[in-house]
């Protein structure tokens, strides 16, 4: 199976998020606890909604490299 990069926000599990530069364990852990409840809509929706997150560091980097469902092809 081939790996696509960057991963899906929405979609994709914790080890594919892991792939990306600046995101480990405990943020993807966010990310997925976060989407859980809603999936995130975009890059601001997701700033918005880490960013309450007072653990997370370089939220604003980190979710920018992420594609979203509305770049699917």
């Amino acid at each position: 199976m081939k790996t696509k990069l960057p991963p899906l926000i929405n979609d994709d599990d914790a080890r594919m998020h892991c792939l990306v530069p600046g995101v480990g364990k405990a943020f993807a852990a966010a990310m997925l606890k976060e989407r859980a409840s809603r999936r995130f809509k975009n890059v601001e929706d997701a700033k918005i909604r880490l960013k309450k997150r007072k653990d997370l560091k370089n939220v604003n980097h980190c979710v920018k490299q992420f594609r979203y469902s509305c770049d699917h092809e």
